[in-house]
């Protein structure tokens, strides 16, 4: 699997749980995300 995959198969984890100890890279990755799909 790429980097790029496991990153997002993380993301996608990170959404269903919610917000632990990861880093906060993490957290506005997956905002960052979400905002690019919403708009």
């Amino acid at each position: 699997m790429t980097e790029f995959g496991r990153k997002s198969s993380m993301l996608k984890e990170k959404k269903q749980s919610p917000v632990s100890k990861e880093s906060p890279y993490l957290r506005i990755a997956s905002l960052f995300l979400d905002f690019n799909i919403a708009s």
